[in-house]
């Protein structure tokens, strides 16, 4: 089999992975961390650090310390090259280590690895870290490969996971012996212990071999420069030959009795097996390949039990089935994590898969890491399931947790005006409430609950987390959860509530709203400063003034403002938008003059958004990306297109003119950059968003790749399982969207981070939900925009619940339609719909579209065609069937529809 090289990192598509995995299992032990048959032999250790001590891999000892304690050390180091010397003959060399110190399988996504041409920061099974070079006092040489999954491996995850699991990752071979089997019979290291903590990497693993009958001068360590870190040899030990005298700089462990396993040597340095096809077997076990995607799938039976709403996308390839489950697995999820009864909106589900954080090496275990309420997520899957999961009380006690966790933030710790906030509840530190300014109103944070503090990340004066994009997305859905209500103005939003400290839902609106305009009033900045996980913790302090985190005169903090650089797309259009939400709310109750109030402040933003947060000449002005922002990929930058639907609906022709122009313009960009259409090393912050935007832009071309992509991105083959002897099935997660995935360089793939984590989760699934095109946003007039790319024939849309008026009231009603390219499209709905606009399309030139206008000219019903976005790489033609009154039934049969 034939090995791939790039730039100097082997990617060896075989099958070691599989011993070490059988080493490290926390569920099922191999031979070789049993105590297995014993032998006695003398051992010494190599004398390089004066700071060693002894210690034991398995039953081995070693003279060794970790790389912090190398002080006066023996090595001598040039480049990227370590020499230790030797001087004398080895029957057996132990070589204690064999890690990377660089040890990851893909950099954290905050880095964005995805925009960099070399990715150095990547290892998995195949990698070449570099060699081991044994040099013999007659000249010659023996080359060991450091390869990862062969004869080095993985510490963190493996045996210290991320994020503070609670239990090493090690599935899929924890709970299959087969896979088990296989990683026993690649991984030529040895490993001690289950869970270790990091100080103890050094003493993780050992490498046992054979070299030539000769006297070793140097023993030299040579990493490959093109792969982050070094290799890891903390300590070497050597078994002599009988008759051989140990030199002064050994140290004598005497005679040890060791496992016989751990004494056998893996292989001699002179005849470097060949282990090629075995990498390859076990890299096949654990990454993913357009080859393993599967030929045929099934489409969702969709249980009596379940009420949501059902998009099926019609095709005759396989994704059409596989978006389609996607959709449906994935709502599910989120009506089982988001509960009824509270309100509590999960960021995970319950015994999650959990792909070992950002660094992940592919193995999972579930843990289900995100068990709490993120303020942002409000608008990345809160409002799907409001909207495609109808419930008026979870819809109600979704106001109300939130509602409650508004006030923790305030200059007092009087418990009758809000939750205990002595101490943040995660972080265990204390909440300085007289320096939270006392004329500041309450405000949501980067977590709504557990509240989150860290003063390691304090980047303002004020105290807690500022994250303006998350206390706008909960505001915003607030606003969309009133509307689901029909937007009632008696006791549900006057009512004072006693969970709330008193406060109704309206004053409660109003303290969310007055704080954004408190917030640009005392910032005094038009554009919005955020300080949270976007923007400031990832590097803030190099856009803004030094020691802005302390500073109490008020004509200096009104300085730092002006002269910070943390006023970004993504918080600015949240904000504007929650604003007009707000006011919406302040006319139903007839509160005009807050109303005129808000719209003021969102009418300033948007005007600075424009002058302050667009770039570049006026024939291509383009939103600024954030300059420190952690989000993959940067699609944070087009929020407009994928924020507006709540107010500006999904028809690109009718939303804000001079914005979406620079959306426009931003979204070549974003696909211009070195990722393409595979921005997934996070899945809803970078495919789902860009996604999002291509279709509500009409690009259709653009639209197709996205979709596909989704669909082959989430798949993970080994989630494709199940052993009923074992009471061991994965197929509960086979279709829940990733956190994130790591793209290989030879194509394959493996998820990273958790499976259905809201964040992630959201974005694609309204990725999903733009196709369907339902846009209610205007609730007397319900417009059909259904987006179908190449790759499918048509769609179907079941139990869509759309708002719209019914005797001058908001009321909620269930659609169904399908749409077949070319062919057909037949609606009916629950109830009587006052007005209805259907888009059909896209047509690749107008001749097209107006053979459509001629075959569908129905009296009454107003037809035209327009032009929007791109397909086949043209202009985009639509045909607009518009003022359908009173509907609820509607067909129509048309050749080339």
């Amino acid at each position: 089999m034939k090995s791939i090289f790039i730039k100097n990192v082997i990617i060896c598509l075989c099958g070691c992975w599989m011993t070490m995995f059988s080493q490290l299992s926390a569920h099922v032990h191999d031979g070789q961390t049993k105590i297995g048959r014993k032998t006695t032999i003398s051992l010494y250790g190599l004398k390089t650090e004066p700071e060693a001590t002894i210690v034991k891999c398995r039953t081995i000892p070693f003279l060794a310390a970790p790389e912090s304690k190398w002080n006066g050390t023996v090595r001598k180091f040039s480049g990227h090259e370590e020499t230790v010397p030797v001087g004398t003959v080895a029957k057996t060399l132990f070589l204690s280590g064999m890690i990377n110190t660089w040890d990851n399988g893909v950099a954290h996504w905050g880095e964005h690895p995805e925009l960099l041409e070399n990715r150095s920061d990547q290892i998995f099974i195949g990698s070449r870290l570099g060699d081991i070079v044994i040099e013999y006092e007659t000249g010659d040489t023996d080359v060991i490969p450091v390869i990862t999954g062969l004869t080095a491996w993985f510490f963190n995850q493996w045996k210290f996971p991320s994020h503070d699991a609670g239990t090493v990752i090690r599935e899929p071979f924890a709970s299959r012996p087969e896979f088990m089997t296989v990683l026993r019979n690649t991984l030529k290291v040895k490993e001690e212990g289950e869970f270790m903590t990091p100080d103890n990497r050094y003493k993780a693993y050992f490498l046992a071999v054979t070299p030539r009958p000769l006297t070793i001068n140097n023993i030299v360590i040579r990493s490959n420069p093109e792969i982050r870190g070094k290799i890891l040899v903390s300590g070497i030990t050597l078994e002599l030959p009988k008759g051989i005298k140990p030199s002064l700089h050994l140290h004598s462990f005497g005679k040890q009795t060791v496992d016989v396993i751990d004494a056998t040597p893996a292989f001699a340095t002179e005849h470097f097996p060949d282990y090629e096809a075995s990498l390859r077997s076990l890299s096949d076990i654990l990454y993913n390949s357009v080859e393993d995607l599967p030929d045929k799938v099934a489409y969702p039976v969709v249980s009596p039990d379940f009420h949501g709403a059902q998009i099926r996308f019609l095709s005759n390839r396989p994704e059409g089935a596989m978006l389609s489950n996607i959709w449906i697995e994935n709502l599910k999820n989120i009506d089982e994590k988001f509960e009824k009864k509270t309100g509590f909106f999960y960021e995970t589900g319950e015994k999650s898969p959990f792909y070992g954080g950002y660094s992940g090496i592919g193995t999972w275990e579930a843990v289900g890491i995100y068990r709490q309420a993120y303020g942002r997520t409000a608008d990345h899957y809160v409002r799907q399931a409001l909207k495609c999961l109808e419930d008026n009380e979870r819809t109600t006690n979704f106001v109300d947790f939130c509602d409650k966790w508004l006030y923790f933030y305030r200059s007092d710790h009087n418990p009758a005006n809000g939750p205990d906030n002595k101490i943040f509840l995660t972080g265990d530190v204390e909440f300085e409430a007289k320096k939270y300014p006392a004329d500041a109103p309450p405000h949501w944070s980067f977590l709504v609950y557990p509240p989150q503090y860290s003063p390691g990340l304090e980047i303002n004066e004020i105290p807690g987390s500022e994250e303006i994009e998350a206390h706008a997305s909960i505001m915003v859905n607030r606003w969309y959860a009133w509307k689901l209500l029909g937007k009632p103005i008696d006791e549900w939003m006057t009512s004072l509530r006693d969970s709330v400290y008193h406060k109704s839902r309206w004053q409660s609106t109003r303290d969310a709203a007055d704080f954004l305009c408190w917030w640009m009033d005392y910032t005094g900045m038009d554009v919005i400063f955020s300080e949270g996980e976007f923007t400031g913790w990832s590097g803030g302090r190099s856009q803004i003034p030094p020691n802005m985190s302390k500073e109490t005169d008020i004509q200096k903090i009104r300085s730092n403002y002006a002269n910070s650089d943390m006023y970004e797309v993504y918080a600015s259009y949240s904000s504007m938008t929650a604003l007009q939400c707000s006011a919406d709310m302040a006319e139903a109750t007839g509160n005009k003059a807050l109303a005129d109030k808000y719209r003021s402040y969102a009418a300033r933003i948007h005007s600075a958004m424009i002058r302050l947060l667009a770039i570049g000449p006026n024939h291509n002005r383009m939103w600024r990306v954030a300059r420190n922002s952690v989000l993959p990929s940067l699609q944070d930058c087009l929020i407009q297109t994928w924020f507006g639907l709540y107010r500006e609906g999904l028809d690109p022709l009718k939303t804000d003119k001079e914005m979406t122009a620079i959306s426009r313009n931003t979204l070549r960009r974003q696909l211009n950059q070195r990722y393409g259409y595979a921005p997934v090393l996070a899945m809803g912050y970078g495919i789902g968003w860009l996604t999002h935007s291509a279709l509500v832009l009409d690009q259709m071309d653009d639209a197709e790749h996205l979709l596909m992509n989704i669909a082959r991105y989430t798949y993970d083959k080994n989630m494709d399982y199940a052993d009923t002897k074992r009471k061991i099935d994965w197929h509960k997660w086979l279709w829940i969207i990733p956190e994130g995935v790591n793209i290989l360089p030879d194509g394959r793939w493996y998820r990273i981070c958790d499976l259905s984590n809201g964040a992630n989760q959201g974005p694609v699934m309204n990725a999903l939900e733009i196709c369907a095109g339902i846009d209610d946003s205007k609730e007397h007039r319900l417009r059909l925009l259904p987006r179908i790319i190449d790759g499918m024939t048509g769609i179907e849309v079941n139990n869509f619940n759309v708002m719209t008026i019914k005797d001058g009231k908001n009321v909620n009603v269930s659609i169904n339609y399908q749409y077949l390219r070319g062919k057909s499209f037949y609606m009916k709905s629950q109830k009587s719909l006052p007005l209805v606009d259907i888009r059909f399309g896209p047509y690749e030139n107008e001749q097209q579209a107006q053979s459509v206008i001629k075959a569908a000219a129905v009296k009454d019903i107003s037809v035209r065609a327009e032009i929007s976005g791109v397909y086949h790489d043209k202009p985009a033609y639509w045909v607009w069937l518009e003022g359908i009154h009173d509907l609820s039934e509607f067909s129509l049969e048309i050749e080339g529809l």
